[in-house]
């Protein structure tokens, strides 16, 4: 009698595709129950070698079949259904409130959809016909006029942004940027549509990349002005100005510009509790990015933004931060903050400067210029003791 082999990998596949089907759960959780059921298997009917190879293929990095699978069909009939919405708005077809209400399912679907879905199997079909259906939801946002679809429109931009680097680049390269700026207020109250377009463009610029330098006519100083002031009521707001600093070199800064001109008076508190809420965070250099901004371009700008207790936490941060990352380039930037002695000097807190940068020297193995940068701290304390008698 014929016994057909065994094709573990794909039995494995089919295994995961049928959980992923009948339950929606995400796909992660998908692999994992099949693996627990056959781990019980295995413990009763340990001699089945068919279990044991299935198991072991489910650990495999290609254990998705990302060209036919359930989220493969499921995601084609939504870029269908979607794509079909838009190519009748874009003919002046324009729909009823049916339609738009249509609409609104299928873009909480798709949103939903992405959150469970094995990120591969999305990527290479955006990637497939180079992002042209994510462009058609930009042309969308465009045109639509529709409050409801328009948020649902942002919820979708907000999750496919987490996909991948490469979702970010290019929606940071095209119009949504501008148009996200252009058709929103941004007053106080914030309306859903701005909070949601804040949120959308703190992540967008939290990559710290490049973009068209056509995008700085819609986000401009009059705009970023308008976002500063607004800091101490939305946290949002804040994440952005983050987030939108994150790309600028020090000597083009309009986000320094910005806190000269009009300086928020809690700013200053609400940057410190941004570092200590990433200090175990060596992704998020956000917030030590705009410090060192701050702290290296003006004296002034300092004493409007923090009182001197305020600066006292914030170094008292700092200075374990130095010690406690592993990150070389947020270990640069506390350095060339803490560069700006005349600031410690003022709060009284040379001493744990002194004695952090000391313990970041005795207990690290670094870079010659994180070293040098370590040495030119002290050599400034010595300097300072040295001529404290003079000035008294």
């Amino acid at each position: 009698m014929y016994v057909p082999i065994l094709n573990s990998k794909e039995k494995a596949r089919e295994l995961v595709d049928v959980v992923r089907e009948q339950t929606d759960a995400p796909i992660g959780v998908c692999i994992n129950t099949v693996s627990i059921i056959l781990s019980t298997l295995l413990r009763d009917l340990p001699d089945i070698y068919g279990l044991r190879v299935i198991k072991s293929a489910l650990e495999k990095d290609d254990i998705i079949d990302v060209d036919n699978c359930h989220d493969a069909r499921v995601l084609e009939q939504i870029i269908v259904s979607i794509t079909s919405y838009i190519e009748d708005k874009g003919q002046l077809d324009w729909s009823i409130r049916s339609d738009e209400a249509v609409m609104v399912k299928s873009l909480q679907h798709f949103s939903g959809f992405m959150k469970k879905a094995d990120v591969g199997v999305l990527m290479k079909r955006f990637r497939r016909d180079d992002y042209i259906f994510i462009e058609q939801l930009v042309s969308l946002y465009q045109m639509e006029l529709n409050k409801s679809v328009r948020i649902e429109l942002l919820s979708t931009f907000y999750s496919l942004s987490l996909l991948d680097r490469s979702v970010i680049t290019m929606l940071l390269c095209g119009q949504l940027p501008v148009l996200l700026v252009l058709q929103n207020n941004f007053s106080l109250p914030l309306t859903e549509l701005d909070i949601l377009s804040l949120q959308l463009l703190s992540v967008l610029f939290s990559s710290g990349e490049k973009f068209p330098t056509s995008h700085y006519d819609a986000l401009n100083l009059e705009f970023l002005t308008k976002i500063v002031s607004i800091v101490k009521d939305c946290t949002d707001a804040f994440q952005f100005i983050l987030s939108f600093n994150s790309h600028f070199e020090s000597n083009e800064n309009t986000v320094i510009q910005t806190l000269h001109k009009n300086p928020p008076v809690t700013f200053g508190q609400l940057l410190t509790m941004q570092l200590n809420r990433c200090r175990a965070d060596n992704k998020d250099l956000r917030a030590v990015k705009l410090l060192m901004d701050i702290f290296c371009v003006s004296d002034d700008l300092i004493s409007v933004l923090f009182y001197d207790n305020d600066l006292k936490v914030l170094y008292g941060i700092l200075c374990q931060d130095l010690i406690d990352t592993n990150q070389s380039q947020k270990m640069a930037m506390i350095l060339e903050i803490m560069k700006n002695m005349e600031v410690i000097r003022r709060c009284g807190f040379t001493q744990e400067v002194c004695t952090s940068v000391k313990t970041f020297l005795l207990t690290r193995e670094t870079q010659v210029e994180l070293r040098h940068s370590a040495e030119s701290i002290l050599q400034q304390v010595t300097e300072q003791q040295r001529n404290l008698p003079l000035s008294l």
